[in-house]
């Protein structure tokens, strides 16, 4: 017995390696190929990184992301709020194909040149927004973030005026929570735009300022956050439930992990979480648990 589970270990080994030498051989001889026959020069950064991609995408998990050095330190950068750029958050707008303004966050450069929600980034550069692919505002973010000493932009304004600016990035902090108020009805309204590594102490900051003002309900604004922080959305969602298991992870092998244990403390008002399409990760987590464990509905 041991002898034949031995065997069918070895096998399986030998079958894994040899399938492991023929993709390093095709690719291998592509790479001759190539630079025997090449005509311009070849940035091999850019060649590995790119070839990196090419891996994640052929796994054919559509959340798998490849992120080099330079797009990890922004990711990092974009879970803790502190980036380079202009100083505002868009979304690619359907109708348009442009980088429609969602967000314009105070004491940056598109503040002080008079960038508004609802206005239209058509074109950086000479390169029209229209071509950039269709994902989340924080994707589209580096296009205009380097650490350059400006960059030309074509705005249209809410009230499709065409405007050009040359405006010089900076660096800024985004605040997670961007709108925090007390609505006449007795709702207290927060707009979470991003789950960050200063989200928790804002968001309890947020809900008892609320409540503290005689809130009698509570909507939780999450369209567009695309819930960058997993850590930071069990956190404000351990705030909000009482006591019992927020979340798990699940590996290929069937091994479960609990992610959170709530604690006795929760919200007892009524709670409305609001989502749409871009509501995506630790955010549709935070939306979720609301409505499993408190009751809470997702509109």
């Amino acid at each position: 017995m041991t002898m034949t589970v031995s065997m069918n270990m070895f096998n399986n080994t030998v079958s894994s390696v040899k399938n492991k030498e023929r993709m390093y051989n095709k690719l291998s001889e592509v790479d001759r190929y190539v630079r025997a026959n090449e005509y311009f020069d070849i940035n091999d950064d850019t060649l590995n990184d790119t070839i990196a991609s090419g891996y994640m995408l052929g796994i054919s998990d559509r959340y798998a992301r490849y992120y080099s050095a330079k797009a990890y330190s922004e990711r990092v950068g974009l879970a803790n709020g502190r980036l380079m750029g202009i100083g505002v958050a868009v979304v690619k707008d359907p109708s348009s194909g442009y980088a429609r303004i969602i967000r314009v966050y105070d004491n940056t450069p598109a503040t002080n040149v008079g960038l508004e929600v609802g206005g239209f980034i058509t074109a950086i550069g000479d390169t029209s927004t229209r071509s950039m692919s269709d994902t989340r505002h924080h994707d589209l973010r580096p296009c205009w973030g380097r650490k350059a000493a400006s960059v030309n932009i074509k705005y249209l304004t809410p009230l499709r005026e065409e405007q050009s600016f040359e405006i010089i990035h900076a660096n800024y902090t985004t605040p997670s929570i961007s709108t925090v108020r007390l609505m006449d009805n007795g709702v207290g309204y927060l707009r979470i735009d991003s789950f960050t590594s200063g989200t928790a102490v804002e968001f309890r900051n947020a809900v008892n300022s609320l409540t503290n003002q005689g809130a009698t309900s509570l909507i939780f604004d999450l369209r567009d956050n695309s819930g960058e922080n997993l850590n930071a959305a069990l956190v404000a969602t351990d705030y909000c439930v009482p006591s019992g298991l927020i979340a798990q992870s699940q590996d290929k092998g069937g091994n479960v992990t609990d992610l959170r244990m709530s604690d006795e403390n929760e919200i007892t008002l009524p709670m409305v979480c609001l989502v749409n399409g871009s509501t995506a990760s630790g955010a549709e987590l935070f939306a979720n648990a609301l409505r499993k464990m408190a009751g809470a509905t997702i509109v």
